[in-house]
């Protein structure tokens, strides 16, 4: 009876232990302090990103979300447009037509060291408007979602 009652008890707890991997994904990100951007004109925003989770990882997409999870859009006065270069792409505020190298957010396999991209354009946008990215992302098959702040977008801000 007891070896019965044992294993009804570790069953749980194995089952729980096999969650806490995909809990403890983590994405990290560099942070820049901004300056006021011009309306309409558009940036690239370049910082360290790393990937501390499951190799295999596929990125699906990255969205900026407000407080409560929700994806903000261009009617919000912020458009943006993510993606990914190598770990020594240097970090930095560019405004230019180009970046160079760079990939697609949907379908790259992360690294455990790797760049994050923003192309951005703003129309009257106020501080603190959008503080966190929502990533999209699968692992073994399955789809996860995890938000994460960033203190780069508390900055984020046109000069009107």
């Amino acid at each position: 009876m007891k070896k019965y009652l044992f294993i009804l008890l570790i069953i749980p707890l194995l089952a729980g232990c096999q969650n806490e991997v995909r809990d403890n994904a983590e994405f990290n990100l560099g942070n820049i302090s901004l300056s006021a951007f011009e309306n309409n004109t558009k940036y690239f925003v370049v910082t360290p990103f790393e990937w501390e989770g499951e190799d295999g990882t596929t990125l699906k997409s990255i969205h900026i979300v407000n407080s409560q999870g929700e994806n903000l859009s261009a009617e919000k006065g912020i458009s943006a447009t993510f993606y990914i270069g190598d770990s020594f792409k240097k970090t930095g505020v560019y405004v230019r037509e180009d970046i160079g190298d760079k990939e697609k957010v949907n379908g790259y396999k992360l690294t455990e060291e790797q760049t994050l991209i923003m192309e951005t354009s703003l129309a009257s946008v106020k501080d603190d408007s959008a503080k966190n990215l929502k990533f999209i992302y699968e692992t073994n098959g399955e789809e996860y979602e995890k938000v994460v702040e960033w203190n780069t977008l508390s900055t984020l801000r046109t000069n009107d």
